[in-house]
């Protein structure tokens, strides 16, 4: 379960990324939101770690 949340947060978070170069207007929310996202996956991965131990 915390593998998939943290797949679909990097996801999203590179998406959101991806975004922000093609819409100039929103590209600050998107950055902020992408990076926010991807914070989220990394710190979900590293969470799921100890449970493979």
């Amino acid at each position: 379960m915390i593998a998939t949340l943290s797949l679909s947060s990097l996801i999203a978070g590179g998406s959101l990324s991806y975004a922000s170069m093609r819409n100039a207007t929103r590209a600050a929310a998107y950055e902020t939101w992408g990076g926010a996202l991807l914070i989220i996956g990394l710190s979900l991965a590293g969470a799921g770690l100890t449970l493979f131990r």
